[in-house]
Formats: structure tokens, C-alpha cells, sequence
């Protein structure tokens, strides 16, 4: 019985046992919590410790990155100054020179030469400057300049800059700003300039025919008045997708665009950003495959300096018949002759065209001018002209060609035509153009002075030479030289183009650049050569290369070259180079017959200078100068002695009238008066095809020049004479 019962004793043990089991229990779940709060602890400082690791990594390759980002800036700019430094040099030295030229004696066509010269300069110049300011751009650090412009010269001067690359793919290039629009203006005429050279440089990159119009127009927004210029082009125009991209820097319409065309795809990005500057807006219309319109517009600030054409008295008796081409170039000139108060009338034919004139003569008010488009649609121009001129109705009327596709397209003959003008062509050009052909119009006795411009004419000496030369500069050059000497030349632009020529053509002689794109001159070198094991002809082959270093030549010469010439191309080392190779002798005059000799003569020192000395010292106040301008004079004088002697022989008299155009001009400066007469004197005569009359007059030139050459060395200085 008294098992049944449980000792309280114990039964209290029990309790307090379990009650310790329950607590070490508790202790130890503890104890295995902290452990494993521990655990995560030393995992987290573990991943801390790398995690700072990779930070202190971090932090070196940022600092590395930066000093190299430094470094890269600084190469950068480096480079950038070096650039502009090669760039500019020349620059300025051809501003300077074209700056000393319109100080001295020009005719009005050589001052526009000049201004042409000193603008083109000015404005590349201007664009290289503008290049390197880009960083700048993207910075937000350009300042606009605010100062008077004329929005007719920045306009055209941009559109003369480009012609040439225009007419090199027959575009044609014609600018026209709206006679209502004020052209003098305040603002940066640079950074317009820049804007305009960028857009039609576009343009003409990517169009292959048709024309590039600029148009420049007044516009009104909101109360605010500005100016709009539109570029348009029949060109390859633009999807949608690519127009809401194109001025992003980098951006071109594509991939293959990009590879065909080239460029940075930076241009209109910095147009875009110079007219935000400005204050106005940029935009484009375009369509795939169908040509585009880019516009932009900047406020019109008015100047207090005013400029606009002075036209003179009885313009609006002249009355002007156009025959028109299928483009917008002759329409520019009609508007703009209209609005100077000029009688126009326009045939779309030359069948209306000579309806117009037949019936103006028979009214007795007769055309005094006609324009004519050099293509028009149902006849050539020469042809038009040659029909219209065996008209009785003919009259004085005087023909002005207008090629709006640049020289290439120009006429073989310029016999019935008494004015030539290529677009893009300035207002005042045009006007005095006009002016010119009305007055000799109404003046017989002055028809000689209002021929035919002198057009380039090709000097046939029945040998033929190919140029191969990617800069465009250096193709012109070496074009002029080889025409000075009598020859003439096609141009390949690459050494792929070179070996296609050359496997078409039989040229008597290769100027071959060593490093061009597509393919490099060695290698066209190499296609030439072989190709020529099978026809069995070897054509001799010229380096003509910048790379002057030694042991080029010897290179030139193993890849199968025949001789080399170093830029910049001497012309008496070209003149012997071809001598060589051709076998024959170059540009030797040849001497007048014994009847038409005039006698030697020389300086009478008790006779008059042969030279205007007041002239000279007002040109040349310094002593040293002077003798320099003479022996500049005497230089350029025995070249025109030659050029004339080949073209009197060749019996040709545009190119006879276009070297005593320049001796007229080149005496003229420096007072030379006796060879200023015979220059004014041949130029009547070769129209005349006066052959034996030329010759003495070209005896006569000559002998004048020994008369200058002799005073001049016996004058030590010039000025002490006086």
C-alpha cells in the first residue's frame, strides 16, 4: 500500500531535474545561436573584406583610366594644335599674298579673281578653325561673334567655294537670295558660312545629277522676323526612321551610305547645334530616292551699315530674251534681271526662241541680249547660236552663254557667243555682264572688247598622258601643267580607276601617285604590267609622289616604275622627265621668219624708263621689293612668251587672246606701257587671224622685255633713278 504513493521528496527531485534539463536545453539552443550568429558574422566581414578588395581594384583602374583619358587629351589636343598649325600656315600665307594683290593695279575681272581667291582662303581657313572647335560645341563653349556681314557675298562666296566640286559630277549648283530680303545684317558671318559649306557639301556628296539650289528668304513668327535658307537636292533623299536621327553625332542615313559616301557624320550635328546658338531652327524634308530640302532660319538683326547694288540709269531700256534649260538656273537669272528693271522675255525652245526674235525685229525692237541655257532641250547651244547669227535678223544682238554645269559641259567653239557666264553666278557678275554685252550691243566699234571669255582650250600635241592622283587639288594642278606644255591628260582618281584607263586607252605616259585609296600606285603599277604581257606595248610609267625620302625611288623603280618626280612638281623637271621619255622637245620657241625680225633693241639711258616708276614705288615703297616685283614680273612675262609663241603657232586664236589678256594685265601693274599696248593690240589682231601680224607682234613683245631686262640691271635700286 505504501508503494502506491510517490515520496514527495522525489517526486520534487523529478521536478527540478526536468526543470534543469528544460534549462541547459535552453542554454544550448542558445549557445548553437550565437554560434551561428557568429558564423554569419565571419561570412559577412569575409565578403566585406573582398567586396573592399574589389573596390580598392576598382578605384585603381578608374584612376588608371583617368590618367590615361588625361594623357589621350592631351595627345589630342597636341595633335589638334599641330594640325591647325600645318593647316593654317599655308592658309594665311595664300590670304596674305591674295591681300598684297587687290592693293595693286587689277582689272575689275582680275579683282574679282582675287576677291575669289582671298575669300575661298578665308573661309577654309575659317572651317578648319571651326573643326577644331568642336569640343567646344559639345561643351557649350562657343561665343558667337556679332559684327556687320553681307548675306549676298557669305551666301554666294559659300556656294563660289564649292562649285568646282559640284561641276566635277555636272551638277548644277545656283544660288538665289530673295530681292526683298535685307542682305546687310548683324551676326557671325563665320559661323553662317560654315553652316551653308556644310549643307551644300552634303548635298553634293550624295546626289549624282540633277542640281543644288540654295534659296534664302525672309520669314516671319510670332512678330519675330528671320532669315530662311533652304539647300535642295535631287539626290538619294532619306527614309523617316533616318530623318529623326540625322542630326545625332555620328549619324548617317546608314551602314552603306557610311562606306560609300564616307564622313564623319559630325556635320550637321554642329550645324545643329550653331543654329540653336543662334537663336533660330534647323529641320529637313525628304523622301527615299526622290532628293532633299535641309532649311534653317536665325533672326534677322538689321545693320546699320547699308549695301545694295547701284543700278545705273537706262537699265530699263535693255530688253533680254532667255532660252531656257530644263533646270532652275536660268530662271534665277531672268528673276533677278526682272527685278532690276530689265525687259525679260523667256523661250522654253529654240523654236520660240527664234519666233521672239524674228518678230522683235520685225517690230524694230530688237533683243539686245540673249542668255542662252547650255543644255537646251531640242538643240545645242552652238548650234542655236550658229543658226540665229546667219539670220538677217541677227542684228547686234549679242549671245551670253550660260553653262550651269561648270566648265566641262562648255562648248568646242565660243565663235557666235560674246559673254560666257557658269553658275553659281554672283548678282554682280551677272549685272555687269549684262551691262557690258547691252553697251556693245549699241556700239559696233567695241565689239572686240566684249568676245568670248577665253575658255580652257586643250593644246593638242597628239600625245596624251594619264594622270593617276586622289587629291583633287594636286589633279588640277598637274592637269595645268601638262596643258601649259602642250599635252593632254585624263585623270584617275584611284590606282583601280588608273588600271581600268590604262587597259582602255593607249596613253603615251602614266603620272602614277604612290598612295591613293581602292588600290595604291605600286600595285596599279603591277596590274599595268601585267596586262601589258599579253598586248605586248609597254607604256613608260612616272612616280609622282610626296614620298621623297631615300630609297624611294629605288622602290618606285622595283615595283616596275620608270623614272620618278618628287611634289611639288617642278615644271622644268616635268618638262625633262617627258622630254625623256617621250623623245621629243618640249615648248622651244620657235623663231619669227628673217622678214619679220624687228632689230635687237635696248635701253637708251638717256631715253624715258620702261617702266611706270611712280607705279612701282606706290606698290612697292621698299627698294628690295621693287627689284622683287620686277624679277616676279620678268618670270611670269617669259612663261606668257612661250604660251603666246605655242598658240600663235597652233594658230589659235582664243588661247592667243586669252595669254595677251594676261600680259595686258600683268604690264599694266608694274606700268610696263609698250607691252600693255601690244597686248591690247594682239588681242584685236588674233580675232582677226592675223597670222603674220601676231608674229610681229610677238617679235615686238619680246624685244620689249630684253629692253626691261636690260634697264633693270643697270638699276641699282629702281628708285634711285627717280
Amino acid at each position: 500500500m505504501a508503494m502506491d504513493h510517490e515520496d514527495p521528496k522525489t517526486a520534487n527531485e523529478t521536478d527540478q531535474l526536468k526543470q534543469r534539463v528544460a534549462e541547459l536545453e535552453a542554454r544550448l539552443l542558445e549557445q548553437e545561436r550565437i554560434i551561428a550568429t557568429h558564423k554569419r558574422v565571419e561570412n559577412q566581414v569575409t565578403q566585406l573584406h573582398v567586396l573592399t578588395a574589389e573596390l580598392k581594384a576598382s578605384s585603381q583602374r578608374l584612376v588608371k583610366a583617368r590618367d590615361q583619358a588625361v594623357e589621350a587629351s592631351k595627345f589630342k589636343s597636341q595633335f589638334l594644335a599641330n594640325m591647325s598649325h600645318e593647316i593654317r600656315t599655308p592658309m594665311n600665307a595664300l590670304i596674305g599674298v591674295s591681300d598684297l594683290m587687290m592693293k595693286t593695279h587689277l582689272t575689275r575681272e582680275q579683282q574679282e579673281y582675287a576677291n575669289m581667291i582671298r575669300d575661298s582662303a578665308s573661309a577654309l581657313l575659317d572651317i578648319v578653325n571651326d573643326i577644331l572647335d568642336f569640343s567646344k560645341v559639345e561643351a557649350g563653349k562657343v561665343q558667337l561673334e556679332l559684327c556687320d556681314l553681307d548675306l549676298v557675298q557669305v551666301v554666294e562666296g559659300a556656294a563660289e567655294l564649292l562649285a568646282e566640286k559640284a561641276h566635277q559630277k555636272s551638277l548644277s549648283l545656283m544660288t538665289f537670295i530673295q530681292p526683298q530680303l535685307e542682305r546687310s545684317l548683324r551676326g557671325d558671318p563665320t559661323r553662317l558660312r560654315q553652316i551653308i559649306l556644310n549643307l551644300i557639301s552634303n548635298a553634293i556628296k550624295f546626289t549624282e545629277s540633277g542640281e543644288i539650289f540654295v534659296h534664302a528668304m525672309p520669314e516671319s513668327k510670332d512678330g519675330t522676323e528671320f532669315v530662311k535658307i533652304l539647300i535642295k537636292d535631287s539626290g538619294i533623299g532619306m527614309s523617316q526612321e533616318v530623318q529623326k536621327q540625322i542630326f545625332s553625332p555620328f549619324t548617317q542615313a546608314d551602314n552603306s551610305v557610311s562606306r560609300k559616301y564616307g564622313g564623319t557624320g559630325l556635320g550637321l550635328s554642329i550645324c545643329n547645334k550653331l543654329v540653336e546658338l543662334m537663336g533660330g531652327t534647323i529641320g529637313l524634308e525628304s523622301k527615299e530616292g526622290s532628293g532633299t530640302t535641309v532649311w534653317f532660319t536665325f533672326p534677322l538683326e538689321k545693320s546699320n551699315e547699308s549695301t545694295s547694288f547701284e543700278i545705273p540709269e537706262g537699265i530699263a531700256d535693255i530688253h533680254i530674251l532667255f532660252v531656257d534649260g530644263p533646270g532652275s538656273s536660268t530662271k534665277v537669272i531672268n528673276a533677278y534681271a526682272k527685278n532690276w528693271g530689265i525687259k525679260c522675255d523667256t523661250a522654253e525652245s529654240s523654236g520660240v526662241a527664234h519666233a521672239l526674235l524674228k518678230s522683235a525685229h520685225a517690230k524694230n525692237q530688237p533683243y539686245n541680249i540673249i542668255v542662252v541655257e547650255s543644255s537646251l532641250p531640242d538643240i545645242k547651244a552652238e548650234e542655236f547660236a550658229s543658226q540665229f547669227t546667219a539670220e538677217k535678223y541677227a542684228g547686234d544682238t549679242k549671245i551670253i552663254l550660260f553653262n550651269s554645269t561648270g566648265p566641262s559641259a562648255a562648248p568646242k567653239s565660243f565663235h557666235n557667243f560674246s559673254g560666257y557666264l557658269t553658275a553659281p553666278v554672283r548678282q554682280s557678275m551677272l549685272l555687269d555682264c549684262i551691262l557690258k554685252m547691252s553697251a556693245s550691243s549699241q556700239t559696233e566699234q567695241k565689239k572686240n572688247d566684249t568676245a568670248p571669255s577665253a575658255a580652257p582650250e586643250r593644246v593638242d600635241s597628239g600625245r596624251h598622258i594619264l594622270i593617276a592622283e586622289d587629291n583633287q587639288v594636286n589633279q588640277r594642278v598637274a592637269v595645268l601643267q601638262l596643258q601649259q606644255i602642250g599635252f593632254t591628260a585624263d585623270v584617275a582618281s584611284n590606282g583601280e580607276e588608273a588600271v581600268a584607263a590604262a587597259n582602255k586607252n593607249k596613253y603615251d605616259l602614266i603620272l602614277m601617285d604612290c598612295q591613293m585609296p581602292v588600290m595604291d600606285g605600286f600595285e596599279a603599277t603591277r596590274e599595268i604590267r601585267k596586262s601589258e604581257t599579253r598586248t605586248g606595248r609597254r607604256v613608260p610609267i612616272v612616280a609622282m609622289t610626296a614620298h621623297a625620302m631615300e630609297g624611294d625611288r629605288e622602290k618606285c623603280i622595283a615595283e616596275g616604275m620608270d623614272d620618278y618626280i618628287s611634289k611639288p612638281v617642278n615644271p622644268t623637271v616635268l618638262s625633262a622627265i617627258l622630254e625623256k621619255w617621250l623623245q621629243l622637245e618640249i615648248a622651244k620657241p620657235r623663231p619669227a621668219p628673217k622678214d619679220e625680225v624687228i632689230p635687237r633693241r635696248q635701253w637708251d639711258p638717256a631715253s624715258e624708263p620702261p617702266l611706270d616708276l611712280e607705279k612701282l614705288r606706290e606698290l612697292c615703297p621698299e627698294d628690295n621689293d621693287t627689284r622683287r616685283m620686277i624679277d616676279m614680273f620678268m618670270t611670269s612675262a617669259e612663261r606668257l612668251l612661250k604660251n603666246l609663241n605655242i598658240a600663235i603657232q597652233d594658230h589659235d586664236p582664243i588661247k592667243i587672246r586669252s595669254v595677251a589678256y594676261e600680259i595686258t594685265g600683268a604690264s599694266n601693274s608694274v606700268g610696263a606701257e609698250e607691252l600693255t599696248t601690244l597686248g591690247e593690240c594682239l588681242q584685236r589682231v588674233c580675232l582677226e587671224k592675223n597670222w603674220t601680224q601676231c608674229k610681229i607682234l610677238f617679235e615686238t613683245f619680246r624685244q620689249a622685255l630684253e629692253v626691261i631686262s636690260d634697264y633693270s640691271s643697270q638699276q641699282e635700286p629702281v628708285e634711285a633713278q627717280v
